[in-house]
């Protein structure tokens, strides 16, 4: 069930991204179209905070909640546990 929700949940987060930046690249083709600007610059914004939250999650997921060899990976483990726990 796990794998199942992360892939659906890494494949939407994706597929919004590629949506938007197929939106953004429509309207920058022409650059004289008044919506171009606005609607291209929110796009690419779009799909930017769209990556960063998949790239956030995964690293929530491995880093916060697993236990790691690497000391400093290890250190931020056990302050995101006792942290959670206040």
């Amino acid at each position: 069930m796990k794998r199942a929700r992360v892939a659906a949940g890494s494949g939407l987060i994706l597929g919004f991204a590629a949506a938007m930046v197929a939106v953004a690249r429509h309207f920058a083709a022409d650059p004289w179209e008044p919506v171009a600007f606005p609607v291209s610059t929110l796009g690419a914004t779009a799909a930017t905070v769209a990556l960063a939250s998949l790239y956030e999650w995964i690293v929530h997921r491995h880093v916060y909640h697993r236990p790691s060899p690497v000391p400093l990976l290890q250190g931020i483990r056990e302050m995101h546990h006792v942290a959670r726990a206040l």
